[in-house]
């Protein structure tokens, strides 16, 4: 968990770098996800509760408990979304032979920082709006994860829709569909 946590912070700091530690640590996707991706949606689902001290709402104990449960579902669904697609699809857009390990690694790490976005707006007692465009530095760090992926130049634009689209996209998507369907 620590090193997961270490390369996130290397990742936000500086995501060049960051993405050579990540290449470096050669983690199995599945070692990332058990000890550091899932808990960390488990606090960002446990960071909902921070509704009842937001000075510009009043919410229910229900509303809380299905917003902690929209949250931690919208990531992991996105994390099998994203994973799925960027198999299918990388193939087309790398320079060498796509990576499966590379590419659910790519995925973990971008679902953590967007799950660290969401725990600082659930945390910060009043809403300011600036933090919604977190995710837009989100973007700047799969940007730089290209040399990590084998993209070359010239499919920048389809490496950097397909990662928006499949990566940043969803989980407010299903956020904001879940939030217009719950009673």
């Amino acid at each position: 968990m620590l090193n997961f946590l270490k390369n996130i912070l290397q990742l936000i700091v500086n995501p060049s770098r960051g993405w050579e530690d990540v290449s470096h640590d050669a983690a199995e996707p599945a070692a990332l996800c058990r000890d550091g991706l899932y808990p960390l949606l488990g606090v960002t689902a446990l960071s909902c509760v921070g509704g009842f001290w937001k000075l510009d709402s009043d919410p229910t104990l229900i509303s809380v408990i299905q917003n902690a449960i929209i949250t931690f579902a919208a990531y992991f669904a996105t994390m099998f979304l994203a994973n799925f697609v960027m198999s299918m699809t990388m193939d087309k857009i790398s320079d060498k032979a796509s990576s499966q390990r590379k590419n659910a690694t790519v995925v973990i790490y971008s679902v953590a920082l967007l799950a660290l976005i969401n725990i600082i707006i659930n945390v910060i007692p009043i809403d300011l709006a600036v933090l919604r465009f977190l995710p837009i530095y989100v973007g700047f760090i799969l940007y730089k994860s290209q040399r990590y992926e084998s993209v070359p130049p010239e499919k920048t634009g389809h490496y950097m829709f397909l990662t928006i689209f499949t990566i940043i996209v969803p989980p407010y998507l299903m956020m904001f569909v879940f939030d217009i369907v719950k009673p």
